[in-house]
């Protein structure tokens, strides 16, 4: 989308002056400390390096600390969690996230001031409990010393949970991250995490997460050869990055970089789901695109997200519109349905059909620039998970209506569901605060046609109904009250 549009190669990014004087900053401290030898100049670096200390007090909600995996190699991480007291509050368990910092494999760590502000924000709005590698750097410590740190913080975390997680932390949700040459040290650590599965006790591989990540060969792509006046990335420093990182003599169709030669993860059956972020004024556009389609040629599921007008390591600037969406990902619709009594079925999934339909006629008039109709999630809660399922089997049903919307999936959050059958959990959850027999049985007959009973197929979708022939119908996430928790409706 963003490599081959005439738009974004004639067009400069568009990005606010105050961002681009930030962005020159980063940029001279780089190249002031590289050397044309391959070497750096630690001292400069260091000094230019603007750093964030960890915090037990928390800020905006999020605590962090530093521990240490192996001294003898300066291998440590920042954890990050939610406020304490919240996590107390609150029993269930959150995602971890692992996540590896960019740079070209030889600048920064993990209390680098924009890497720390970024997991802060991850750990917040996900929510997530965010675990930063500071791992090794080139030219000191060459390949494969960043993948070695990272498959060994994978098995520390594994061997050590107890003493270093938060209470709140689920490894058996764990996802894989990282941006430009963090997302490629997150591939090769997931790969060779999930071959050696067996060594983990509690860890499971949940997803990788690849944004922008740093790929390479000898061969020069478009975008490489297209886009040479751009922020952070050109050929020239992606080259030095190569020989700073890869063995002394390699090129760069070398394993690490060039992926692609010969590699194969079909066999892999433990390689989990990966989201590949790229950006239509990233140089590496092409190269990420093509880790994307080697996932899918080799049975892996994969979904590409494209930023048509996102800049290299633009998920560093919170002031960028791409970098809001990173995180939260989505532009939120609520729709004002009908409500009954006074309009009754079908009038909710006529609403909600139509507004579907309007969205995908008129996107341009209504919807923001960057919104992307080919990944519309249909979410309800309560009766509106209802409302949310039958939307769905209808647009399902009827995809050929669309012409850019394209169902991704259903969120259905503790759904209304019924029939004139009672569930063992309607019988034994008489006394909770919002939802008993006699307010589901009311809203029921408010809602449904003259004369139908609960077991009508608005309310009893299991009776007949078979969604197995809808070939569009997408994945669907169902959220309960948890088990034996306190939703009357929950069976």
């Amino acid at each position: 989308m963003a490599g081959g549009d005439s738009t974004a190669r004639a067009a400069k990014p568009s990005i606010p002056w105050k961002t681009r004087l930030l962005i020159a900053g980063h940029t001279l401290a780089v190249d002031l400390s590289r050397r044309s030898n391959g070497t750096i100049n630690r001292g400069l670096m260091n000094f230019l390096d603007a750093k964030a200390p960890a915090s037990a007090e928390p800020i905006k909600g999020v605590t962090s600390s530093d521990i240490t995996v192996d001294p003898s190699r300066n291998l440590w991480f920042r954890l990050y969690n939610i406020n304490p007291l919240a996590a107390a509050a609150d029993e269930s368990k959150l995602p971890i996230i692992v996540y590896f910092h960019g740079g070209g494999f030889t600048f920064f760590t993990s209390d680098t001031k924009p890497f720390d502000d970024f997991c802060r924000r991850l750990t917040s709005e996900l929510p997530a409990v965010v675990v930063s590698v500071s791992y090794r750097l080139a030219p000191e410590n060459r390949y494969p010393s960043q993948f070695d740190d990272g498959f060994d913080t994978l098995k520390f975390l594994d061997a050590y949970e107890g003493l270093h997680l938060p209470h709140n932390v689920d490894l058996s949700r764990c996802f894989i991250a990282g941006d430009s040459a963090g997302g490629n040290i997150a591939h090769h650590v997931t790969l060779r995490a999930a071959m050696n599965h067996c060594e983990f006790k509690k860890l499971r591989l949940a997803g990788l997460i690849a944004m922008q990540p740093f790929f390479g060969g000898e061969e020069r792509t478009e975008s490489e050869l297209r886009l040479t006046n751009v922020p952070f990335v050109n050929v020239e420093r992606s080259d030095w990055s190569w020989r700073a990182f890869l063995p002394p003599g390699s090129n760069r169709d070398h394993g690490a970089a060039n992926i692609f030669l010969g590699a194969d993860v079909s066999g892999v059956e433990k390689y989990p789901a990966t989201i590949v972020f790229v950006g239509g004024f990233d140089p590496l556009q092409d190269w990420q695109k093509r880790f994307y389609e080697w996932l899918n040629k080799s049975g892996k599921e994969a979904c590409l997200v494209e930023y048509p007008k996102a800049i290299h390591a633009f998920y560093g600037f919170p002031e960028l519109p791409e970098s809001s969406l990173l995180v939260t990902e989505a532009i939120v619709i609520s729709v004002n349905y009908r409500l009954a009594p006074e309009h009754c079925f079908p009038s909710q999934y006529d609403d909600g059909l139509d507004t579907l339909k309007f969205l995908d006629a008129n996107d341009g008039l209504h919807l923001p620039q960057y919104a992307d109709l080919r990944r519309c999630f249909i979410a309800g809660d309560s009766a509106g998970g209802n409302i949310a399922q039958h939307v769905m089997a209808r647009a399902a049903t009827n995809h050929r209506e669309f012409e850019k919307l394209k169902i991704a999936g259903l969120i259905a959050m503790q759904p209304l569901f019924g029939g004139k059958e009672r569930m063992e959990s309607e019988l034994w959850l008489t006394n909770t605060l919002s939802v008993k027999l006699d307010r589901s049985d009311w809203m029921w007959r408010a809602s449904l046609p003259l004369g139908s009973d609960r077991n009508h197929e608005a309310s009893h979708v299991f009776s007949g109904v078979d969604v197995s022939g809808v070939e569009n119908y997408p994945a669907t996430m169902v959220v309960v009250g948890g088990y034996r928790g306190f939703d009357p409706l929950q069976d």
